[in-house]
């Protein structure tokens, strides 16, 4: 595995409208995902901003969750390997993404 050259795709889906999408990113090597980031994102200000991230960056699954000022909470997941915690972390927002976004940047 180590002499096989790593994979990176990313892309983004919207949600139910096309104010809130999810941007998906990560580097794989055969069947295994060494990095990710599954992103929820709003339309805000004629810009995408990020308001919930999972990723695998800074050596452990977390979920940051970024609030309006900039400011952000980090809290450790445990849902098992990278390729899991990818998956989870996409269909979580597939499910609650739109809560999310109105909880955090709407009130």
């Amino acid at each position: 595995m180590k002499d096989q050259p790593g994979v990176e795709r990313e892309w983004t889906f919207d949600l139910e409208s096309e104010e809130a999408q999810v941007r998906c990113r990560y580097l794989r090597q055969a069947k295994q995902i060494l990095e990710y980031t599954v992103q929820l994102e709003l339309w805000h200000m004629q810009t995408w901003k990020p308001v919930v991230r999972y990723d695998n960056a800074h050596g452990f699954c977390h979920c940051d969750t970024i609030h309006p000022d900039g400011s952000q909470d980090k809290t450790p997941i445990y849902r098992g390997d990278a390729n899991t915690n990818f998956t989870w972390g996409s269909r979580k927002f597939v499910q609650t993404g739109r809560r999310i976004t109105s909880d955090i940047w709407r009130g």
